[in-house]
């Protein structure tokens, strides 16, 4: 929830600069900062379109993907805290270290996959050839956190708004396409949805990007 209260202070930051057009602000997220997106976008009327690519829908069902021992872990911190407020958080890793780890068993790793270890392997390379290396961790808390959302609650709250959704044919890391689907129709007009012709982490790289902001592109032409 928090980082959809940073969207719409954003939002009212951005429609303070001179030179801003107020009336063609689109808000945009992907994967689970498309979460946050759609969130935000449901109760920001400055917003007069919006694009989710590949959106988290639902923080219960991205719980149910969790080792399960690490809700319970938590807990019992929880409760550690209560009684000792100077206790430190508790992380775990996010991403798997290695193609062979990603292909192995999953012990406690967050998102295992050999397509999500490509993604971020990359992402890693070009990271530390900026000069902006980054841990491969996050708390506990975290977690927590993002199982008590439901961005999908939201999407109502959108229309007379234009929305894009667009999602992919196999996504590991936000939800299937029948599912974003589902969401997608609880929806109310003007809307559009787009399946990307790839795996979730393809799509932000070659024919599979082009094909992703292309359609983006087109949706902002036609409504702002």
């Amino acid at each position: 929830m928090q980082q959809a209260e940073d969207y719409h202070d954003a939002v009212i930051f951005a429609r303070s600069v001179p030179g801003i057009d107020k009336d063609r602000m689109a808000m945009w997220g992907i994967g689970h900062s498309g979460g946050a997106a759609l969130i935000s976008a449901g109760n920001d009327d400055y917003i007069k379109a919006v694009v989710l690519v590949m959106p988290l829908p639902s923080g219960a069902r991205d719980a149910a993907s969790f080792p399960p021992e690490l809700m319970e872990q938590f807990k019992a911190e929880r409760l550690a805290r209560i009684q000792n407020p100077a206790l430190e958080e508790t992380y775990v890793q996010v991403w798997d270290n290695s193609l062979e780890q990603a292909s192995g068993e999953r012990g406690k790793i967050i998102l295992h996959s050999p397509p999500a270890y490509e993604f971020i392997s990359g992402g890693q390379r070009r990271s530390d050839a900026a000069g902006t290396p980054w841990e491969n961790k996050i708390t506990l808390r975290s977690l927590y956190d993002i199982s008590k959302v439901e961005p999908q609650d939201f999407i109502r709250r959108i229309s007379p708004r234009p929305l894009l959704y667009l999602a992919a044919v196999e996504d590991v890391l936000t939800a299937p396409l029948e599912m974003h689907k589902k969401v997608f129709e609880q929806a109310g007009e003007p809307k559009e949805f787009v399946t990307l012709n790839n795996h979730h982490v393809a799509t932000y790289f070659d024919a599979s990007f082009e094909e992703n902001i292309t359609a983006q592109i087109q949706f902002l032409n036609k409504y702002l």
